[in-house]
């Protein structure tokens, strides 16, 4: 496989397709997984991510035996952590593109460890939130942790050897995020609990080598996408929900090939969620010049609580558009 250019794209995402079609017929549980879930409008059809899970499962075996194998790590470990979420059903989130945007204005810096709701999950995104380093829009976010990860290596008798610089981590204190395209590719991001924020973005330490700096940054949204999910599902259940499905003609079913309706209701992370505004007042104004309209950035702060504030909570400080009517 020769490596992809931007001009390339067009041609990647058609070859793509077809190879999609290909395998989603030949995959015998194919009818059966694409009525889990119904995406909501304006997001990737339930159907296309199943179909990208199993075209990575799928081609996993040639990434192994490739010639160019050391060029197609990111797509091998891909691979292995799709046929994991196929075998276990990862369950889905709907990011709401308020929370995406507000995320993506929040740091990661300094942030620990918090309980983990779900060990290996998939964010169905917005359309439109993320990108990778060509401007193409990413459609779906794998989220696992290292020790599913481990788990979905094995089950290809492969062992993922830590890394150096994990010695002494409580097992696999790890989390990596594949990033989906919709003409094949993939992006591939590890980041350490213990050094969230401060370093640069965890290009996977085990597959992905030479990433330029646009892809730095496309893994580093990544990154603060998986983060803060993660640390919302601990600390901030409110911001969660479910709801029934409707009807957005995004499965097979609905277009006239079956007859089953969805299994799985929907869940959001900040379905109604909208981002803090603070309007600048008049005793500010006699402080200096007008502001112009910013963001503050978010954060998340520990607490010490408690009669004797020996227990810890987390609690996210959510970004504010400060002066926002000045736009």
């Amino acid at each position: 496989m020769e490596a992809l250019s931007p001009q390339d794209v067009p041609k990647a995402r058609v070859f793509f397709r077809k190879n999609l079609n290909s395998i989603i017929f030949k995959y015998e549980g194919f009818n059966k997984k694409q009525d889990l879930y119904s995406a909501p409008l304006g997001f990737t059809p339930w159907k296309d991510i199943l179909g990208t899970l199993l075209f990575f499962e799928n081609v996993l075996p040639q990434t192994l035996k490739s010639e160019f194998s050391d060029q197609l790590k990111s797509d091998s470990e891909a691979g292995f952590a799709a046929g994991y979420a196929l075998e276990h059903d990862s369950p889905v989130r709907n990011m709401s593109r308020n929370l995406g945007e507000a995320f993506l204005k929040t740091s990661t810096k300094g942030v620990s460890k918090p309980p983990i709701a779900l060990e290996h999950f998939i964010i169905n995104l917005p359309k439109g939130l993320l990108f990778d380093e060509w401007g193409q829009p990413l459609t779906a976010l794998l989220v696992m942790t290292g020790t599913c990860m481990s788990k979905a290596c094995a089950r290809y008798g492969f062992v993922l050897k830590k890394d150096a610089d994990s010695t002494g981590l409580d097992g696999w204190d790890l989390i990596d995020t594949f990033g989906f395209t919709d003409y094949g590719s993939v992006l591939v991001d590890t980041t350490r609990w213990d050094d969230m924020g401060h370093s640069e973005p965890g290009l996977n330490p085990y597959c992905v080598e030479g990433y330029k700096t646009e892809t730095h940054a496309a893994c580093s949204k990544m990154q603060q996408i998986a983060v803060h999910s993660l640390l919302t599902m601990a600390y901030r259940p409110e911001l969660l929900s479910e709801s029934k499905p409707i009807s957005s003609g995004h499965s097979f079913r609905e277009l006239g090939l079956g007859g089953q309706k969805q299994t799985r209701n929907n869940v959001w992370i900040g379905e109604g969620f909208v981002s803090k505004t603070r309007k600048r007042s008049q005793s500010d104004d006699r402080e200096g010049s007008p502001v112009a309209s910013h963001w503050r950035r978010g954060h998340w702060h520990t607490y010490l609580i408690g009669q004797k504030r020996e227990k810890q909570s987390l609690k996210w400080i959510e970004p504010i558009h400060v002066n926002a009517e000045a736009v």
